[in-house]
């Protein structure tokens, strides 16, 4: 996922021109200051990118531990490849329920589903950054606790 973002910025960077980011133009660029790190977009655009690949990057990981991490309980093949798509699904439904349900009128709502707040683009509701380290935290410790203790538990020396 690191490469094909970084490939991505190649080649999109030899067609379009460099230019000044301001607030005006937020119809080409699409980001506004809900989303994850918007303001440092204006200020330091090369070091908004970088920070986006690289959170690209840990989340591809995380995905591959999440599947690794399913294989000590499902065997079925095409379930652990679809496992990641599947918990993404099912956080977006999880969400949706809980902001309509019980915050119907808030804005402040934050966002919790992945696949929300991995690219820089308008959002249903704003990205804090706490709510992106609370999710990588929770994905990353079921994950790798999962490998440990079930490695641990049935590791035959």
């Amino acid at each position: 996922m690191l490469l094909v973002c970084l490939i991505n910025i190649l080649i999109v960077s030899a067609f379009l021109p460099v230019g000044d980011n301001t607030q005006e133009y937020t119809l080409y660029n699409l980001v506004y200051f809900g989303n994850l790190w918007a303001a440092l977009f204006f200020t330091h655009p090369f070091l908004h990118m970088a920070l986006y690949v690289l959170l690209n990057g840990l989340y591809g990981g995380i995905f591959a531990l999440l599947s690794a991490a399913v294989s000590f309980y499902v065997k079925n093949l095409p379930a652990l490849l679809l496992t990641p798509f599947l918990v993404l699904l099912l956080a977006e439904y999880v969400q949706n329920v809980i902001r309509t349900r019980f915050f119907p009128q808030s804005l402040n709502f934050p966002e919790f589903v992945p696949t929300q707040f991995l690219h820089a683009r308008t959002v249903n509701c704003p990205v804090f950054g706490w709510s992106v380290a609370l999710v990588t935290l929770l994905l990353l410790g079921f994950a790798l606790g999962t490998i440990l203790w079930r490695g641990f538990r049935d590791e035959i020396y």
